[in-house]
């Protein structure tokens, strides 16, 4: 029996988020952050709306293609910080679009299958730093 392949190279969310770079929605440890909220930076203000990806834990399992090889189902909350409300939700509008646009690509050294957000962009209040938090999230399907 031949064994199936399993997904390799980046994780599923590392993956995610160079997308995200390669798309041009920011850069990696400056204004986009991938992992626990904790990363992002604190006590300012100023500056450029801030974008962190989080890993939901909410995918469903991994799926066989005809010929046995594995497609991921991984599913991601995505979140937009600004100090100005109005900033943060039309950044959160425009990646909710580029996210439901995206199928049949390659990026982020994955070939994704679809990006389909789960609901509208919504409003969490402030984070610590008194910036607005606009979030959604993202159903995928993903392999090599």
């Amino acid at each position: 029996m031949k064994r199936p392949r399993r997904l390799t190279g980046p994780t599923p969310i590392a993956a995610f988020g160079s997308a995200l770079v390669e798309a041009g929605w920011g850069v990696k440890g400056t204004t986009l952050f991938e992992g626990m909220d904790t990363d992002v930076p604190t006590g300012t203000l100023t500056g450029p709306a801030l974008i962190s990806v989080l890993d939901t834990g909410a995918g469903e399992e991994d799926s066989r293609t005809h010929d046995g090889n594995v497609v991921g189902h991984p599913r991601f909350q995505v979140t937009v910080r600004h100090a100005k409300f109005a900033t943060a939700n039309v950044l959160a509008a425009d990646l909710h679009n580029w996210c439901r646009e995206q199928k049949n690509v390659t990026a982020g050294g994955k070939f994704w299958l679809w990006l389909t957000p789960v609901q509208r962009p919504f409003g969490r209040g402030k984070d610590a730093s008194g910036r607005a938090l606009i979030s959604f999230n993202v159903r995928t399907a993903m392999r090599d």
